[in-house]
């Protein structure tokens, strides 16, 4: 799962060296990785060293890592994270990626069609929503996998 996860992140990302300001308005390096606060200007980067791409890949690999324990102090996202394969555990780390953990738990209806086995509802919850708003053809490929448990070819598998 965690190298599903991985590689779905790392698509969806991408990777930039130096740091740029992100569609939510932090500031960001490597793949997708927070270093700052919302509306902060880049300018205090200025002397921030480009960041290679195995150091990125450490630090993404390291923060993927940690979600599924993360995920144990949620119990609707736990419980619906432990009732899935890989393929759709990995989607759930890769929202708590992109959207923190806070923000992932908010998909209560989500969590919630999960549990009942209905993935279908599942992904049209995830698709009804603002993350959707902000990234569409994300959250379309993550739907789709959440529905069909199938990892698209898109992400080099």
């Amino acid at each position: 799962m965690i190298d599903i996860a991985t590689t779905i992140i790392a698509v969806e990302e991408g990777y930039e060296p130096k740091v740029y300001t992100c569609t939510e308005g932090y500031p960001t390096v490597g793949i997708g990785l927070k270093v700052g606060y919302k509306g902060q200007d880049l300018d205090e980067f200025r002397e921030f060293p480009d960041m290679p791409f195995d150091v990125a890949t450490l630090w993404a690999q390291d923060s993927i890592n940690a979600v599924p324990s993360k995920i144990a102090n949620y119990p609707l996202m736990n419980g619906a994270y432990m009732n899935c394969s890989p393929v759709r555990q990995a989607v759930i780390v890769s929202m708590c990626y992109q959207l923190g953990m806070q923000g992932a738990s908010q998909f209560k209806r989500t969590w919630s069609a999960i549990l009942a086995n209905d993935f279908d509802t599942a992904a049209k919850e995830m698709v009804d929503s603002r993350w959707y708003r902000q990234t569409p053809q994300r959250v379309t490929r993550a739907a789709n996998m959440m529905s069909t448990n199938i990892l698209p070819s898109y992400y080099g598998e």
